[in-house]
């Protein structure tokens, strides 16, 4: 019995069990766990599965749709009439009546020509309605003579393929729509009244195979058939829809190459339609949505606040003016709440991100089942909740965005055109969620999906680019929690890759210019290589210079330049260096600052940093009192689960003792301590700025306390140190963490436990150290051919040294009581 055979067993046995009466059945977790593993397994070929595995999935999501909790209830039921859409309905029997009703008045409309049952395709969105359109618009064309009467008929066939690519992403309909739409154009006189719809149904066809594509040729040609189209309309209907479509070409290309021109041009164009249409509420309604997405496209490209609150006040109208059962409205809610969370993200009112929400399961419920922007939906809906998270750290928000983005991609099949965009956030949220303090296969996941996001998209652009920047700092994570050098190097790369797609002059260039900026200083962290250093402030000195005074994320650009200049200037001791970093760190924190809860952090810590180097340059204690209010304000703008909480922490302690140091101040001491502590602590954090801390507080306590008082930290240290070079790593890796570890000697552990006269603990430590240490040496051991070759006599000694350690060792002469163990070194004594 194969895997899915056994799953359909145990789902229909399940089944069986809510329908004999036992209603818990149908809710076990277990269950829906089933049903998404059973879809995984069991595709015959990107979004097809066989018949028995639709039906059993069908039947438990109608089941569960009875008994799931209200905001449950309607995305389980409308997943049951997908699901029943898709099975043929030669067996009636196979159907709930409701269900059986519902979709055969959809696929059973009275009879018509080929554009009346495209007509209804448009309106109801079903698949089996579409293909009968393209079947009777296939044979109409068949049918006519060569000549102007196929014209129509091939301008609606275009139409049709078009839509289903939509649906289906199969590349094979695109081509064909395209062609077709060609072939109409070629065919229909000029003075025909349907030529401003042929022209511009070609228009939307190339347009959409730029955005698949990228092929530029294709949207210069889209745009040149939708101005054609408007030029060839009347006043009226025609040239509403000419208009509309040429405003959404230069729209799409405004948001590839970023030129203001193209944008204000279709800003033009959809405010004259706005005004022209206001006595038919659904043209209107139209050409607002139209219009709102225009000024969401130009406040991306200048950061303008006037356009996006003008965009969402269209909005608005648009949701006002438009009837409840609009078979449309569910896309105006979308666009007002994607609108609502966009401004969330750029200035943080709480208000908009909850509304947002709202509107977004609105949008979802509203929405045909059979309808392809079902999906689309759900990732949006998705998306907004993990936004939420990062405001609020609801781990319940985060379950229910990753729940929902793989019902989005399980809804919307394998082959959906915006399934990259839909993997993008789900990888997005499973790496928030590995912050959040899940297991590190959390993170290994958002990266698998993170790739396969980039390898789905094929259009180089700022999406794509959008995607490679996510994807680098997932990877970036992965570093910093393993030290596999592997995961920066492929990080730089996807970023370069993010900026290399993104034309010059794109506001989106300067975020991933920025990103890339902190990836070489990482890299420069880990490797001290001093051109990834230049490279970094040179990425760091373009995003700010990229960026208007007043842009939203400027802070985030100016915070990076302050620490990779002042990286430099510990490198190379250039003064102007660490002016030109205190300027742009102070800058960053002037102003009122972006969604302060998850950013103020960054901004605070990274200006502290800044402000310490600087006094232990100047040895001006005002610069270090500042440094530590500022480490103070870090830590508690973020949450006790961020990720940066660990840096924070550790930063202040190193602030708090060097004012120690200074001052002698008792309360800096145990501020120092506490924070080390606490950065210790952090389980879910990085292991080696733990075991840094952990030594800081060792080496702290033993210098204020004594060694005595100092045993039981050495200890935690100790115990540390096996995280920081896990076997998981590369061979280099593990070497590198085992020799940036020099501070942490055995002996001083085992020192300060004698000193307490803890004999036993002491002769523990000492051997723990010696295994761990001595365990990844021989993990890591290089084998001597080489070295003989080269240096025989250095070569023998150390074949020597290795036999006698691979030696069993010999008896312990035991200490005699009373005995200690000498602690020179720690007091300043020996």
């Amino acid at each position: 019995m194969s895997k899915a055979d056994r799953l359909i067993a145990t789902i229909t046995r399940r089944i069986h069990a809510y329908e004999a009466g036992d209603r818990g059945a149908i809710l076990a977790p277990e269950m829906m766990a089933d049903a998404w593993e059973l879809l995984q397994c069991s595709a015959t070929a990107p979004g097809r599965y066989p018949p028995q595995v639709l039906l059993v999935l069908a039947w438990f999501r109608w089941h569960r749709a009875a008994q799931s909790p209200p905001d449950e209830r309607e995305i389980d039921l409308q997943e049951a009439i997908t699901l029943f859409a898709l099975l043929p309905d030669d067996d009636p029997r196979a159907f709930p009546e409701p269900v059986r009703r519902f979709l055969h008045e959809r696929r059973n409309p009275a009879p018509g020509d080929g554009a009346e049952w495209l007509d209804r395709a448009v309106r109801t969105a079903d698949p089996a309605v579409l293909e009968q359109a393209i079947s009777r618009l296939t044979a109409e064309v068949a049918e006519s003579p060569q000549g102007p009467a196929r014209a129509m008929p091939l301008a609606n066939l275009g139409t049709a393929l078009r839509l289903r690519f939509d649906r289906t992403g199969d590349a094979l309909d695109l081509e064909a729509a395209v062609q077709a739409g060609r072939d109409a154009v070629r065919l229909i006189p000029h003075d025909h009244a349907g030529r401003p719809f042929a022209l511009a149904m070609l228009g939307e066809s190339l347009g959409l195979r730029f955005k698949h594509l990228g092929r530029r040729p294709d949207i210069d040609e889209a745009i040149e058939f939708a101005r054609d189209a408007v030029a060839a309309a009347g006043a009226g209907r025609d040239r509403d829809m000419s208009m509309n479509v040429l405003a959404k070409q230069l729209r799409a290309r405004s948001e590839r190459d970023g030129l203001d021109a193209d944008l204000d041009e279709a800003l033009a164009l959809l405010r004259t339609m706005a005004e022209s249409v206001t006595a038919d509420p659904h043209h209107q309604a139209v050409a607002l949505s139209n219009l709102g997405g225009v000024l969401y496209s130009r406040y991306g490209l200048r950061g303008d606040r006037a356009d996006l609150d003008e965009a969402i006040a269209v909005g608005r109208r648009t949701v006002e003016i438009i009837a409840k059962d609009e078979p449309q409205r569910a896309r105006h809610l979308s666009n007002l709440a994607n609108g609502l969370s966009r401004r969330f993200e750029a200035f943080g009112e709480p208000a908009d991100i909850d509304e947002a929400i709202v509107l977004s399961r609105e949008a979802v419920a509203a929405t045909d089942p059979a309808q392809p922007d079902r999906a689309t939906r759900l990732s949006d809906l998705a998306a907004m909740l993990s936004v939420r998270f990062d405001h609020r750290k609801s781990r319940a928000d985060l379950d229910e965005s990753i729940a929902l983005s793989r019902a989005a991609l399980h809804t919307g099949g394998l082959e959906r055109p915006d399934r990259g965009r839909q993997l993008m956030h789900l990888s997005i949220a499973l790496s928030k969620r590995y912050h959040f303090g899940d297991s590190r296969g959390g993170l290994d996941d958002a990266i698998r999906i993170g790739r396969e996001a980039a390898q789905t998209l094929s259009l180089d652009g700022p999406q794509l680019s959008h995607l490679r920047a996510n994807l680098g700092t997932s990877l970036i994570s992965r570093f910093t929690a393993t030290g596999n050098s592997a995961d920066i190097d492929e990080a730089i790369a996807v970023a370069r890759a993010a900026v290399d797609g993104t034309p010059a002059g794109h506001p989106s260039r300067a975020t991933w210019m920025s990103s890339l900026a902190r990836l070489w200083q990482h890299r420069f962290d880990r490797y001290g290589e001093a051109a990834d250093l230049e490279a970094a402030v040179e990425a760091a000195r373009a995003a700010v210079a990229g960026t208007a005074a007043d842009a939203p994320w400027r802070p985030i650009y100016l915070s990076a330049l302050a620490g990779v200049l002042s990286a430099r200037f510990e490198l190379a001791g250039d003064a102007g260096d660490l002016d030109d970093a205190e300027r742009a760190a102070r800058e960053s924190i002037a102003g009122p600052r972006v969604n302060p809860k998850p950013q103020a952090g960054v901004l605070l810590g990274s200006a502290a940093v800044v402000l310490g180097i600087r006094f232990r340059h100047d040895g001006d204690p005002a610069r270090l009192d500042e440094a530590i209010m500022l480490g103070r304000r870090a830590v508690r703008a973020g949450d006790p689960a961020d990720a940066g909480r660990v840096e924070h922490l550790n930063n202040l302690g190193i602030l708090l003792e060097q004012r120690w140091t200074a001052l002698q101040r008792d309360t800096d001491r145990d501020e120092a301590l506490d924070s080390w502590r606490e950065a210790a602590g952090l389980g879910s954090a990085r292991s080696d700025i733990r075991l840094v801390a952990a030594l800081s507080r060792a080496h702290l306590t033993a210098a204020g306390s004594g060694p005595a008082d100092a045993a039981g930290a050495y200890a935690e240290a100790v115990a540390l140190l096996p995280l920081a070079a896990w076997r998981g790593m590369a061979r280099g890796d593990r070497e590198y963490a085992l020799g940036s570890q020099r501070s942490l000697r055995a002996a001083d552990a085992a020192a300060c436990s004698t000193a307490a006269a803890h004999l036993g603990p002491a002769v523990e430590l000492v051997d723990q150290a010696r295994n761990i240490g001595w365990g990844q040496l021989l993990d890591i051991r290089t084998d001597l051919s080489a070295c003989q070759h080269a240096a025989p006599e250095l070569a023998a000694r150390l074949d020597a040294c290795r036999i006698a350690l691979d030696e069993p060792a010999a008896a312990m002469t035991p200490v005699p009581d009373g005995a200690t163990m000498g602690t020179a070194g720690l007091d300043g004594s020996g």
